[in-house]
């Protein structure tokens, strides 16, 4: 019974304790904070979420309230995120649930283990909160594991194979993975670069390591697999190769250097021994003029074959010989024996030329005396060659002290006036000479071209003379293609002419159709050696300075009375610049008439002739017209004469007679023979232009017997010229 009693008040005072405390921490809060669940497990890189957490609150006060949550003891390197209060206001006793929870581990590589963090909300005031704690288990969910079972091996370096390590990937976590595998080298890769394996599984590749030329030593390569996960969850491991010398060999050359003359020989040793462990075969390589024993040498382990090298060099200097010698089973393997010559000048040329200065005509041959000599101990073929010009021969054969003799020409038709070094050089080898000699080039063609006159003045329709004068100044016969060329007129020719000799070549140019203008004129000569212009200029004149001819008189109305026989002088004149014949016409009725009919007249000068009116007594009255013309080869002039002819009854009898003949003045009539006419020049202050009759007293019968007897008389004189000039 006691011990009952004990028992009950230890149980009673055990609730008590418990009561009290709950009390005791949650004695100002009127919030309950669960965690739903408050131990969660997860593997590395997986936040936590609502999907995973619930975290719900409950409002055990009177009165309203909008719970605020944080989160506290996030361990170091994570982030954590929480909504910082509800979306709406919590009535008494009415339970809220957060929406926002983010908690993240600080990457894929966080260790393995458990994690605290706790969560706090509030209520009404800061007093009112309540912590829960949320436990965190990271498990592992990843892992890699490399094996290499043969770690080792040994290949050799001149077979320049590919050695190949098994390599095996496993999975030591518990989601499928892919692993990617990488090595230290680059000279060594895997047949996959990556693989995928299942949880526990494991998955086996190559390891595939290709060394590069000339490698050799132990190499160690690291080999790593890596989760793609993170580059934290991975597993290396080392693995060796040894790449041995298979194929080696020693060279050496003896004697290092040896002195000759050129065209000697020098013989020279070449030890060859194989210092590898397979037998082989050497190729031995060396310059054009070396001579080898023994092309291919084929050798054992250990054994060693001495080669004889000739040496024939074909220059004179210090000559590096250079000798390859290259394994057959490993190409890359070669290696380079060098040894000297040294190649002393035995033999000698010397070149003499004669005259050492050659003067020539521009066009002619020049030629000189060339002498070689072998001046050498040995004897030597010689090569020979001219900056210009041909030598006779181009090689030579000369045994030691001998000497030839050899011609050079050297044509100048293509070369310029002036001085020139030519040079002939005898070479063998490197032996050489050179003699050097001037030749002068001189200028023997010369010529003098004038074209005469150098300006002339001309008119249409007149020939143009020039002379063109070419004269050979030089010390040569020469040719020459002698032209003119102008707008105008052209002239082609050629001549030849000996030294001081000169032509002359006329040259008339005809200037019917040009028009009025200057023209140049160039006058050429050309030879193989010499250009000569010269220039002339020929103006021609306008047509109506040259040729103008006029024709006037102080009369051109007359008034007549039938029967009678007036003379009007007309003034012919030349206003050209050119001498001209003009020919006198008339166009009327068949009583008058023109003398003379022809004229010569110079530039500028002027000359009468007469026009003849004499309408006989049946001549009707009235107006008649009377052209006469003055005509020349190039121009025309005109006169017309009005006439009035009145019967002879009308009026007085004129004593006087209107004209410029005077009384008894000679005239010349068509045949050229002289007429004397005595007709007196009227006088008066009545003179209007017109020829009239006065009206005199008893003397006015008188007067028309006298002018009717001279009328008929100067008709019959000038019917009978016109039947002379049928």
């Amino acid at each position: 019974m006691k011990k009952t009693f004990m028992l009950s008040f230890g149980l009673f005072i055990a609730i008590l304790i418990i009561n009290t405390a709950t009390v005791s921490g949650q004695a100002y809060s009127n919030l309950d904070l669960q965690i739903i669940p408050s131990y969660v497990s997860v593997c590395p890189c997986v936040p936590i979420t609502p999907k995973f957490v619930r975290i719900a609150v409950k409002n055990l006060g009177a009165e309203p309230v909008v719970p605020e949550f944080e989160l506290l003891n996030v361990p170091a390197g994570w982030t954590g995120q929480i909504q910082p209060h509800l979306d709406k206001s919590l009535a008494p006793g009415e339970e809220g649930t957060v929406s926002l929870l983010l908690i993240n581990p600080p990457g894929c590589d966080v260790e393995p283990g458990t994690y605290t963090v706790t969560v706090k909300t509030t209520g009404l005031t800061a007093g009112d909160t309540v912590s829960r704690d949320l436990q965190i288990e990271i498990m592992q969910c990843y892992g890699v594991e490399l094996d290499v079972s043969e770690d080792y091996k040994e290949t050799c370096r001149e077979t320049g194979k590919k050695v190949i390590y098994p390599v095996t990937v496993k999975n030591l976590g518990k989601n499928p993975d892919t692993i990617d595998l990488d090595t230290s080298v680059a000279w060594a890769s895997f047949s996959e670069s990556s693989v995928t394996v299942g949880p526990g599984e494991m998955k086996t590749v190559e390891l595939i390591l290709n060394p590069p030329t000339g490698l050799t030593g132990l190499q160690t390569i690291s080999v790593t697999a890596t989760s793609c996960v993170s580059p934290s969850i991975y597993d290396a491991k080392e693995v060796k190769l040894k790449i041995n010398e298979c194929y080696s060999f020693d060279a050496s050359l003896t004697p290092q250097e040896k002195t000759l003359c050129l065209g000697e020989s020098a013989d020279y040793k070449l030890l060859l021994r194989n210092t590898g462990s397979y037998h082989d075969v050497y190729n031995i390589y060396g310059p054009d003029w070396v001579t080898i024993s023994e092309n291919n040498i084929s050798l054992s382990p250990g054994e060693s074959r001495e080669i004889t090298i000739t040496a024939t060099p074909e220059e004179m200097c210090r000559i590096a010989l250079d000798l390859t010698v290259s394994s057959l089973n490993d190409p890359e393997s070669t290696k380079i024996v060098s040894g000297f010559v040294n190649v002393n000048e035995c033999g000698g040329v010397a070149v003499v030329t004669s005259p050492s200065e050659g003067v020539v005509c521009q066009g002619k041959s020049a030629e000189f005396n060339i002498s070689i000599k072998n001046i050498g101990k040995l004897e030597g073929t010689f090569d020979l060659s001219a900056s210009m010009g041909a030598l006779s021969q181009n090689k030579v054969v000369l045994s030691p002290g001998n000497t030839k003799d050899l011609s050079l020409i050297v044509d100048t038709t293509e070369l310029g006036v002036g001085e020139y070094t030519l040079s002939v050089t005898a070479s063998e080898g490197q032996i050489s000479d050179t003699g050097e000699f001037k030749l002068v080039v001189r200028d023997c063609y010369d010529a003098t071209l004038e074209i005469v006159p150098t300006n002339m003045e001309k008119c249409v329709c007149e020939i143009a003379g020039y002379e063109i004068f070419l004269k050979n100044t030089g010390e040569m016969p020469d040719t020459y293609d002698i032209g003119l060329e102008s707008d105008v007129y052209n002239h082609e020719t050629d001549i030849t002419l000996s030294p001081g000799e000169e032509t002359r070549i006329p040259i008339d140019i005809p200037t019917l159709g040009l028009a009025p203008g200057e023209y140049v004129l160039t006058a050429t000569a050309e030879s193989d050696y010499v250009s000569l212009s010269a220039n002339a200029t020929l103006r021609i004149k306008s047509f109506e300075s040259c040729y103008s001819i006029i024709i006037e008189s102080d009369k051109n109305t007359i008034v007549i009375k039938a029967c009678s026989a007036p003379v009007l002088p007309m003034v012919i004149k030349n206003e050209g610049e050119v001498d001209d014949i003009v020919d006198i016409a008339h166009d009327g009725p068949e009583w008058i008439y023109v003398s003379p009919d022809s004229f010569n007249l110079q530039s500028g000068e002027e000359k009468t002739a007469y026009l003849y009116i004499s309408p006989s007594f049946e001549i009707s009255e009235g107006s008649y017209t009377a052209t006469v013309s003055a005509t020349s080869r190039h121009t025309k002039a005109e006169m017309k004469v009005n006439i009035t002819v009145i019967p002879a009854g009308n009026g007085t009898v004129p004593t006087n007679i209107s004209g410029i003949v005077p009384d008894n003045q000679t005239a010349t009539n068509q045949t050229g023979a002289n007429i004397t006419i005595n007709i007196s020049t009227i006088t008066g202050t009545n003179i209007t232009g017109m020829v009239t009759a006065d009206e005199e007293g008893p003397l006015w019968k008188t007067a028309v017997v006298a002018i009717i007897t001279i009328i008929i008389v100067v008709i019959l004189v000038v019917r009978f010229a016109l039947l002379l000039k049928k």
